[in-house]
């Protein structure tokens, strides 16, 4: 996917992209510059989720009933893979 940056630095996000990955108005993002170039990462609150015994187990708390999982388990998965190859 292609964007164009606006004369105000600004990028607009697709709807569809935005609701695929559960992003809405007021998001902060963490920006960060890679060797690819910059990635923009949502900031989240910490959920109730800790890993015991190698198993990702929800302590309760941090969601107030709006946390979409599918998300959440996929972020997870693809942070454990970062973590193995070592990016």
């Amino acid at each position: 996917m292609e964007l164009k940056i606006d004369k105000f630095g600004r990028v607009v996000i697709p709807k569809k992209l935005r609701e695929h990955l559960g992003v809405g108005v007021s998001l902060s993002v963490e920006v960060k510059e890679t060797p690819e170039g910059i990635l923009l990462k949502p900031v989240r609150r910490q959920s109730g989720l800790v890993m015991k015994d190698g198993v990702l187990i929800h302590r309760g708390g941090g969601d107030n009933g709006h946390i979409n999982w599918d998300t959440l388990v996929e972020e997870e998965r693809e942070e454990r893979i970062r973590h193995i190859a070592g990016i």
